[in-house]
């Protein structure tokens, strides 16, 4: 039993050393945590910021959602009413092409019509006045606007 005896005191100096380097390593742990709960409640802050940021963007997403809607209803009205104007247009231009043929076929009658009341000079210009050799025709209007006003050329 000597021997252990012996031994006891290398034994409490080695308990003392593995003690010494647990309170060193509890120090470092504790430092740690420290810095852990230092750096989540930062966390936390940013999660915070970050859940705020995420309801302003779902708000802006439904305000921005709204007036889309609200945009695509007047672009399809607008659609709308330019069809209808195009029809509208298309009409008029329909009407406006018969109006022009038809001013375009009295004019060439009624210059059929007038024929014989214009000369032509020695150097082949058109001259008003009645050809001296022919005579109006019976079925011409002599209160037409247009047989007055070439009559006034005279």
């Amino acid at each position: 039993m000597s021997l252990l005896f012996d031994l006891s005191p290398l034994f409490d100096v080695m308990l003392s050393f593995l003690l010494l380097i647990t309170i060193v390593y509890a120090i470092i742990l504790n430092k740690k945590l420290k810095t852990f709960h230092e750096a989540r409640a930062a966390m936390a802050s940013l999660a915070g910021d970050l859940d705020a940021a995420v309801r302003r963007a779902e708000e802006g997403l439904a305000k921005v959602r709204t007036e889309a809607e609200k945009s695509g209803t007047r672009l399809v009205q607008r659609s709308e009413a330019a069809k209808h104007l195009a029809n509208d247009l298309a009409l008029l231009e329909e009407r406006a092409t018969r109006a022009g043929d038809r001013l375009e076929k009295l004019s060439a009658r009624g210059r059929d019509e007038l024929r014989p009341f214009v000369r032509k000079d020695a150097s082949g210009a058109h001259r008003s006045g009645p050809a001296r050799t022919t005579k109006a025709p019976a079925d011409v209007d002599e209160t037409s606007p247009l047989v007055r006003a070439l009559r006034g050329l005279r």
